[in-house]
């Protein structure tokens, strides 16, 4: 029951859809797509952004990064005789101002399939907030509502990021259509009130095990987690990508 509760938490939220375009920051240095330093110069301006961007740009869309919220989770989790369905709310995730960009790499050779893949690390993580949950395993039932957090540590991925390019009133722009993230984690660990209706015991019992037994857990949920971060990101990203055209973000010269 609790791989139910850790995809749950671990999840993210949709985005709008992005508005006008609008002029990219000058603070990044130019990176031309024919430059013997261009992976280089990305991640160089990746790192800027993450820092710039951490208290958010409404101008490029991009709201505050640390912390980052998510107003509300839905999932609807089956798998073998585990059933269930939650809810998370007022998720607030703390950490990504600190994220170091370890490498950037990109083939832009097809404009119908622009590959990005992206390396960084992330010392440390805490995701907050509220939560409902009912369902059943093996005919045993559980439910409740209350607060959780999963605090992470030595967090590593690559940050895999597809897309091609699309015209909109004349320019191109580059439009993410999947974004794959896989993290290890170094170390983890849940805190979730309430969630055996009222019964601390069980809540001990069960919070003992996870913290116990995480990586295997973790294993086995990521697939699903991984969904609801693609679903993110992809809204994330496209809401700042389609307001800046693609020859501006990637020059030729």
């Amino acid at each position: 029951m609790f791989q139910f509760v850790l995809v749950a938490l671990l999840a993210s939220t949709t985005v709008a859809a992005p508005p006008a375009s609008v002029e990219w920051p000058d603070i990044f240095e130019p990176c031309p797509r024919n430059s013997p330093d261009f992976e280089g110069c990305a991640t160089r301006n990746i790192q800027r952004a993450l820092v710039k961007f951490s208290a958010g740009v409404p101008a490029l869309g991009v709201p505050p990064l640390d912390p980052l919220f998510a107003p509300e989770v839905l999932l609807n989790y089956k798998r073998g005789d585990a059933v269930g369905n939650m809810v998370v709310k007022n998720t607030n995730f703390y950490g990504l101002k600190d994220i170091e960009i370890l490498d950037f790499r990109a083939n832009l050779s097809d404009s119908s399939n622009l590959v990005f893949d992206i390396d960084y690390r992330l010392p440390t993580a805490l995701a907050e907030g509220e939560y409902k949950a009912q369902g059943k395993i093996v005919g045993f039932t559980f439910g409740g509502k209350g607060v959780y957090n999963i605090s992470m540590s030595d967090v590593t991925a690559t940050c895999g990021v597809r897309g091609d390019l699309v015209t909109i009133d004349g320019e191109q722009y580059l439009k993410v259509r999947h974004v794959t993230v896989y993290p290890e984690v170094g170390d983890m660990k849940l805190y979730i009130s309430n969630f055996f209706n009222d019964s601390d015991e069980l809540n001990e019992a069960a919070l003992q095990f996870v913290n116990l037994y995480w990586r295997p857990l973790y294993k086995e949920l990521l697939p699903y987690a991984a969904e609801g971060w693609d679903q993110y990101l992809r809204g994330l990203f496209n809401k700042m990508l389609l307001r800046v055209p693609f020859r501006i973000l990637f020059p030729e010269n």
